[in-house]
């Protein structure tokens, strides 16, 4: 699944339960494959019947709902199993690396997006990352640190999780199209679901630092292991930039007077500013260190 907006063209899904889905903190069992890799048992499987009488929906379409009470708190159970996941180390052994994001070779795109190099959106992008030496550092950064003693999803999206009531306020939620899934670092994964909260937040105009606070929240009471970080943030913000730019959404998917075109080049302005003051400290504690600034 490339890279939706949440909220925008995604749909209702219906999934299946795993039998054995993370029912502690203590470790994941190994339950089935996807795509021929083995994958703990919070990522559930790509297509699977809907069990009678339970009916499992996007977290974006729990988000655009628009209830406060339900959101934070699917938002939480989000966190909670990607926390789960992260957990999973190479210590329990062996399992394939994550796909890392093209962007840190922005010098290499995908095969995909090499027909499209001419296009605005994509040549903009890329002539600011060369432009731009606070960019290239915080990519390089990233490529420095970038651990793989971790299992991550690699496209934690909100369109990337599905949730299911179990109760008035209480969530289950799967982590689903593990096509990236792997060892990786998992401050990719909690820089992707910060992305998909804050597009949410623009496309709905709506705020979305107390969603972004519970989630955070909920990932470190979880001890999940990663940390956002001003290059990882950047790294993210650049591929949001890239994909939104080079989305081939019709007028129909796009909210009224949000285009897309537009929200990409925010995500740009993001990173550069965010590049300006990476050597300032951005702990994950409290909705301050979080720039939500567009």
């Amino acid at each position: 699944m490339k890279y939706p907006v949440p909220g925008l063209a995604a749909q209702a899904v219906s999934v299946g339960l795993i039998e054995q889905a993370a029912a502690s903190r203590g470790g994941l069992s190994v339950v089935g494959e996807s795509r021929s890799r083995p994958v703990p048992a919070v990522i559930g499987p790509e297509e699977s019947p809907t069990r009678a009488g339970h009916r499992s929906v996007a977290l974006c379409e729990v988000i655009a709902d628009g209830h406060p009470a339900r959101l934070i708190t699917a938002i939480k159970a989000w966190a909670e199993s990607l926390a789960v996941l992260h957990q999973r180390s190479n210590r329990f052994g062996p399992a394939p690396p994550a796909r890392r994001p093209w962007v840190l070779e922005p010098d290499y795109p995908p095969a995909h997006l090499r027909s499209r190099l001419d296009e605005p959106g994509l040549a903009g992008v890329l002539a600011e990352i060369r432009s731009n030496p606070g960019l290239r550092g915080a990519l390089d950064r990233v490529n420095q640190t970038w651990t793989g003693r971790h299992w991550i999803h690699g496209n934690a999206t909100t369109a990337n999780a599905v949730a299911r009531a179990i109760g008035a306020y209480r969530w289950q939620v799967w982590l689903v199209d593990s096509e990236s899934a792997g060892l990786g670092d998992p401050s990719w994964d909690l820089a992707t679901a910060y992305d998909a909260l804050l597009l949410h937040g623009q496309t709905r105009r709506i705020d979305m630092r107390p969603a972004v606070s519970a989630f955070l929240d909920a990932y470190r009471s979880c001890e999940g292991p990663g940390r956002l970080s001003h290059p990882m943030l950047i790294t993210r913000a650049l591929l949001t930039s890239v994909e939104l730019a080079c989305s081939r959404s019709n007028a129909a998917e796009q909210p009224a007077g949000v285009p897309l075109r537009g929200l990409a080049q925010q995500a740009l302005r993001r990173a550069s500013r965010l590049a300006l003051t990476q050597a300032a400290p951005l702990p994950v504690a409290g909705l301050t260190t979080v720039p939500l600034a567009v």
